[in-house]
């Protein structure tokens, strides 16, 4: 079981947009992609200027701006505050996910539920030992790890078994393939080669391959970008999510094929403190969402500036109130797709924020 160390939530001093700050980015100044990421605009953010790959194109996005803002083209972001609301009686812990009629997936660490947001919640499966990771996939299928070390598929049908084991998956991501991508901190170098890992798993054929070594602390949270070229991941310290220095969130860029096209990039330094950054999740402009256990943030596409979206005081959480995050899908269980959920692992409960924005849908 995953223990984390409990503290009271409070408002930011700081409340509003903060630079990300240059001496967390080396010489370039810019966000944490060092200045290569691929929406080029003519700005000093993190988005390049021009291609660090040699060639004598520019990006694609020909933005010209020199302001860091939350907007893309034609698409003004909301800004906070925003409402948000506990949804009484839904049930999650470590991890959230949404499955494909807009139900809330979550577990109390004994029993797996999908809830609604008003209020019903049922059991969809028994004794599945406390599962870190969950994501459902296109056909209704659930990849989840557990605590005894396991990736697990629950099928559609309720069918249950072992895909991959000893490993160890706090969080994972789907692309609109079905694919999942997820994070292998390896606490206890034991496992595996005694390396950190991104780990990609093909549900179609079961397949497990660890395509990165993780070098920079341990891989924790992980999502995609808005077109599922490249992805995000945030790192701690050590076990139970231990840290003793500002989180950080690095970019890994994917290649056609869907497997890592260079080194990780910083992608961005969130100085708030020695904090585990767990949930992350990104909407339609390419903003990133991210849960610091009792506050969500969301930083600017590039990287170079983020704002405070939410503290759990203003619902009178205490502690880790937010874990995994996901944007709702619509259908019967009633998530909105342009609002937030993330998991509550104190308060069992999962927290709705509407953030007036979605996301671009894997499938």
């Amino acid at each position: 079981m995953i223990l984390l160390a409990y503290s009271l939530a409070c408002t930011d001093p700081n409340a509003g947009v903060h630079d990300s700050k240059q001496s967390y980015f080396g010489d370039d100044g810019g966000g944490g992609d060092g200045g290569s990421e691929s929406d080029s605009d003519t700005d000093t953010d993190a988005d390049s200027d021009a291609d660090s790959d040699g060639d004598s194109d520019t990006d694609s996005d020909s933005d010209t701006d020199t302001t860091p803002s939350f907007d893309c083209k034609g698409t003004p972001v909301p800004e906070p505050p925003f409402e948000a609301r506990n949804l009484s009686n839904s049930v999650t812990s470590e991890d959230i996910a949404i499955d494909n009629k807009g139900y809330i997936v979550g577990s109390d660490r004994a029993n797996l539920y999908r809830s609604d947001t008003d209020g019903n919640s049922d059991l969809m499966f028994p004794n599945v030992v406390n599962p870190q990771m969950l994501v459902v996939l296109p056909n209704d299928d659930i990849l989840m790890y557990n605590e005894n070390g396991e990736l697990v598929k629950i099928t559609a049908d309720k069918d249950e078994y072992t895909v991959y084991a000893p490993t160890y998956l706090p969080y994972g991501a789907a692309d609109p393939d079905g694919v999942v991508y997820a994070t292998f901190p390896n606490f206890w170098k034991g496992k595996s080669d005694g390396k950190s890992h991104i780990v990609r798993i093909d549900p179609s054929t079961d397949s497990y391959e660890e395509i990165l070594d993780w070098e920079d602390d341990y891989p924790w949270g992980i999502t995609f970008n808005e077109d599922h070229t490249a992805l995000y991941v945030s790192v701690v310290q050590n076990f139970d999510a231990w840290m003793k220095e500002a989180s950080r969130i690095w970019k890994v860029e994917l290649d056609p094929d869907g497997y890592p096209a260079g080194d990780p990039e910083l992608y961005v330094t969130l100085d708030e403190g020695a904090i585990m950054t767990e949930g992350l999740a990104v909407d339609q402009c390419g903003n990133l969402y991210v849960s610091l256990s009792s506050r969500i943030f969301r930083v600017a596409k590039g990287g170079k500036t983020y704002e405070l979206l939410w503290d759990s005081a203003d619902l009178g959480l205490m502690g880790r109130a937010a874990s995994g995050l996901q944007f709702g899908r619509g259908g019967e269980g009633g998530t909105d797709p342009n609002k937030l959920y993330a998991g509550c692992p104190y308060a069992k409960e999962a927290v709705e924020i509407d953030v007036g924005i979605g996301t671009v849908l894997p499938w």
